[in-house]
């Protein structure tokens, strides 16, 4: 019965129906507990694929206080050196990452590397996957040049193992390629994301998410080389596949990235002087942003649009003070919630979590308080504009508190564990 709850849990994750994934893997948890005891390997299994459904819905807190639950039992069961901890200690990382805690992230990396390489030789596929969650550490770091390394080392292997067409290339390229767009090698950058796209599109179809994503990055490097127009005609080409195909694929999430570089890419297309199609486009952006989750990111780039506002500016700043109160109070409920046993302090856990949704909640109202004062701007010589009732509507949105970046992690995201590959 768990086995089936199990299996149809994944395959409801895997549609992005994630309340209901976590509704099965809960139960699933629950008799593993009731079977096998608290500190079982299976129940090890029914915690990371919980953890998974939470990291996949943005509660990364909650998913790094059951991955360090895993680590726990894996170094207890199979020892400190076994490829499950491994596993464990990249799944944790990857989450520390989310949260910003980059710090206690990278040795973690280093670890799960050392073990893999110790167990699976230095040029393993398996190897490659821990070489590149290093990589992009170090990269999330600033040590640009360590990162190249690491993920240079992994783009070798997969080329040699897999073979030079093969879709996991795709990421491997693309996150040399945002490495070479960081240090301003835009030539050698587009060179990867051509053959990255290409691999895509040959292999997954034009409306794939990596095709997407890959598009996206393209025009990334077209605005560094200030080819605007050719920027805008790779978004909308973007944007294209992604309403074409959006509606119907339960799995498709928009980037957010796409709908905040449309409003900075048309900003630069029309010398900061948009006409009423330019706007029309950029505050469609903006309103599209109420269904993706992309306020944060939105509200900043928006801002150019009401650009020497100082009350604008002034809200923007107050966006990114409460953001770091965020920070800090996300931080302080993870190392709460991964107290031992009898230490934890639910009162306090309690407290903090109100005190986190009450500056959440002064998060949001301050971005639609700029995008209000944008559309006041776009509309202060004529108060009869047609549109201005749709960018009310886009005013409406409501922002998150953290914006999810586009970039590359381990592939996959986060290891799945099954319970024939248990200390092995």
């Amino acid at each position: 019965m768990s086995a089936t709850m199990d299996n149809l849990a994944t395959v409801l994750e895997q549609e992005s129906r994630l309340t209901e994934s976590e509704d099965l893997y809960k139960r699933t948890l629950a008799i593993y507990e009731k079977i096998f005891g608290s500190n079982h390997a299976v129940t090890a299994i029914g915690l990371n694929n919980l953890a998974n459904v939470y990291s996949a819905q943005g509660r990364f807190q909650d998913a790094a206080c059951l991955q360090q639950r895993v680590l726990a039992i894996h170094e207890k069961v199979f020892g400190p050196d076994s490829p499950d901890v491994g596993r464990s200690l990249n799944n944790l990382a990857n989450s520390y990452c989310d949260l910003g805690r980059q710090d206690e992230a990278q040795p973690l990396y280093q670890r799960a590397l050392r073990i893999i390489e110790k167990k699976f030789g230095e040029n393993s596929g398996a190897s490659g996957l821990a070489l590149g969650a290093m990589g992009r550490a170090l990269q999330d770091k600033g040590r640009l040049e360590e990162a190249a390394q690491y993920l240079d080392r992994e783009l070798k292997i997969d080329e040699r193992v897999l073979g030079p067409e093969h879709p996991h290339l795709v990421n491997d390229l693309r996150g040399i390629a945002l490495l070479d767009i960081r240090t301003g090698n835009y030539a050698d950058a587009r060179a990867r994301l051509e053959r990255a796209l290409a691999i895509a599109q040959a292999t997954f179809g034009a409306r794939h998410h990596d095709t997407i994503a890959t598009m996206i990055n393209l025009a990334d490097v077209d605005g560094h080389e200030n080819k605007w127009p050719d920027a805008l005609a790779m978004l909308r080409r973007a944007s294209a596949a992604m309403e074409a195909d959006g509606q119907n694929n339960a799995q498709f999430k928009r980037f957010t990235d796409l709908d905040a570089s449309t409003i900075e890419v048309v900003w630069h297309v029309t010398d900061g002087k948009p006409d009423d199609a330019a706007k029309n486009e950029a505050f469609g952006a903006a309103q599209r942003a109420r269904e993706t989750q992309a306020g944060a990111a939105l509200s900043q780039m928006a801002a150019r649009f009401g650009a020497g506002n100082d009350a604008i500016a002034s809200v923007v700043r107050r966006q990114q003070d409460l953001k770091a109160s965020l920070d800090s109070l996300e931080k302080r409920i993870t190392t709460e919630l991964g107290a031992p046993d009898g230490k934890r302090n639910d009162a306090l856990i309690t407290s903090l979590r109100a005190e986190s949704v009450r500056a959440r909640q002064s998060f949001d109202r301050t971005g639609i308080s700029c995008l209000c004062g944008i559309i006041q701007s776009r509309t202060a010589n004529d108060r009869t504009d047609p549109g201005l009732a749709q960018a009310r509507r886009g005013a409406g949105l409501f922002f998150q508190y953290e914006r999810q970046k586009l970039r590359v992690r381990g592939y996959p995201r986060n290891q799945r564990l099954a319970a024939n590959s248990l200390g092995k």
